[in-house]
């Protein structure tokens, strides 16, 4: 009966085991799916290269309505979208803050983010970060121009395209790249 009892035991504990591998993987995949074979994780955004930045309605910290078409200059801009408490947002702008401390860019930096001006004024407060963060609050470039997925960087050129889009939070500068934005 004692032999039973340790060969029932000892099943439970390897179904049980089973179970939680399968459903610990299940769920990793769910949250983070693998690259199949030959695929490349770019952004998923409707915001592609060649494609004028869009002219979208944002609310500046002085809660005034700016248009992005008038951010981006004659110098071009990098846009990083972004949302507070996301941990590669802050990796993404603490490193082009640290940038610009160290005198390293002379293209305009700036945020987008669909949290509360009182949300952006506080995530920049937290991290340090001096370049302006602007609020969509009418979440238009989720619904309109997919941006989910966070943080996103747009580099946009003088005359307003897109020239250069990424993920990735570590990414360094590409000061070359950066120059092309003021002579398209």
């Amino acid at each position: 009966m004692k032999t039973l009892k340790t060969i029932l035991f000892a099943a439970a504990v390897v179904i049980v085991g089973g179970l939680g591998i399968y459903l610990g993987t299940s769920w990793r995949n769910q949250q983070d799916p693998p690259i199949a074979e030959g695929e490349i994780a770019t952004p998923s955004s409707a915001l592609i290269n060649g494609m004028a930045f869009p002219n979208v309605a944002v609310i500046a910290e002085d809660s005034s309505s700016v248009e992005t078409v008038g951010l981006v200059g004659e110098r071009g801009a990098v846009v990083i979208f972004m949302e507070p408490g996301c941990p590669p947002c802050s990796t993404m702008t603490v490193n082009w803050q640290g940038w610009i401390n160290e005198g390293r860019l002379t293209t305009p930096v700036l945020g987008i983010s669909s949290a509360s001006l009182a949300g952006i004024d506080a995530y920049k407060r937290e991290l340090g970060l001096t370049f302006p963060v602007y609020s969509d609050t009418g979440r238009t470039f989720e619904r309109t121009y997919a941006v989910y997925e966070f943080p996103l960087r747009v580099e946009v050129d003088a005359t307003g395209m897109i020239r250069y889009q990424s993920y990735d939070a570590h990414e360094p500068v590409n000061a070359e790249r950066l120059a092309s934005l003021t002579h398209p």
